[in-house]
C-alpha cells in the first residue's frame, strides 16, 4: 500500500536521478569548459580554434577561411565544441560546451542528505522590501539584481527573510547558504518555488547545488546579504561526488 511517506520518497528520489542526469550526461551542466567576453578586436578563444569578437549585438568568429556570426542565444559546432553567444550586462560573449570536457569525466554523480519531512516547512512569498539587492557572482563580478519578491519561512523556530529573483523560466529562485557549508565544497545552494504572492511549501529537501559547483565556467549569484541561515540545513545537495 502506497503511503504518504512513500510518495513523498519515491519523488524525491525521482527529483534526484534527473538531477544527476542534468548534471553528467552529454551535454549536461558538466560540460561547459569557458565562458569568454569578447572586444571589438578579433582575439583568440581558449578551448575553440578561430579569433573571435564582438559585432554591435552579435558574436563573429574568424576561422581562417571561414566566417561564424552568431545572434545571442545562437549556436554554432567547431571541432567538436559547441560555441554558444550569451550577453549580460558584462557584455557580449560566448560560452563553450564539450561532452569531453574533464569536468564531467571527473563526476561521479551528487551527494545528497537523505529525505526528510522535516524539512518541508510552510512559508509564504510576499512583496519585496527592496527592489535591488547586491549579489557577488562566481567568477567575482559584484551587480545589482532585481528582487521579484521575499520567502518568509521559519527555520529551526527563528523566521527569516530570503530575496528571491526571477529565474528566466516562470519561478522564483533563492540562494542560500547555511552552516553546513564550511564543511562542504560549494558554499551555497539553491531553492526554486512557485511565482505568485501568498502561501508556498519551502522544501529544503529539494535545495540543489548551483551550476558552478559542477564546473567553474558559470557565473551563478551567491547569497545576498541576509540569505545566508545560522542553523545546518541538512537536507537536499551536498556536494558533486567525484571519481
Amino acid at each position: 500500500m502506497t503511503t504518504a511517506a512513500t510518495t513523498f520518497t519515491d519523488a524525491w528520489r525521482a527529483w534526484r536521478t534527473e538531477r544527476e542526469a542534468a548534471a553528467t550526461a552529454p551535454g549536461g551542466l558538466a560540460v561547459v569548459t569557458g565562458t569568454h567576453w569578447l572586444s571589438d578586436e578579433p582575439a583568440p578563444v581558449e578551448g575553440v580554434t578561430g579569433r573571435w569578437s564582438r559585432a554591435g549585438d552579435r558574436v563573429v568568429g574568424d576561422l581562417g577561411g571561414s566566417t561564424v556570426e552568431l545572434g545571442i542565444g545562437e549556436t554554432a559546432e567547431i571541432g567538436g565544441v559547441t560555441v554558444r553567444a550569451l550577453s549580460n550586462p558584462r557584455g557580449i560573449g560566448v560560452r563553450l560546451f564539450d561532452d569531453a570536457s574533464p569536468y564531467r569525466a571527473g563526476l561521479a554523480g551528487i551527494d545528497a542528505y537523505e529525505p526528510d519531512e522535516v524539512w518541508v516547512l510552510p512559508g509564504r512569498v510576499t512583496v519585496p522590501r527592496r527592489a535591488t539587492v547586491q549579489v557577488r557572482h562566481a567568477d567575482g563580478w559584484v551587480a545589482d539584481v532585481r528582487i521579484a519578491a521575499d520567502v518568509v519561512v521559519t527555520v529551526e523556530g527563528r523566521e527569516v527573510t530570503l530575496a528571491a529573483w526571477d529565474d528566466g523560466a516562470g519561478a522564483l529562485q533563492v540562494s542560500f547558504a547555511d552552516s553546513t557549508r564550511s564543511s562542504e565544497e560549494t558554499g551555497f545552494r539553491f531553492l526554486s518555488l512557485p511565482r505568485g504572492e501568498g502561501p508556498v511549501t519551502v522544501d529544503f529537501n529539494r535545495a540543489y547545488l548551483p551550476p558552478s559547483a559542477f564546473t567553474p565556467h558559470y557565473l551563478c549569484p551567491n547569497p545576498p546579504a541576509g540569505n545566508t541561515l545560522d542553523v545546518a540545513v541538512e537536507a537536499g545537495e551536498r556536494r558533486p561526488r567525484r571519481r
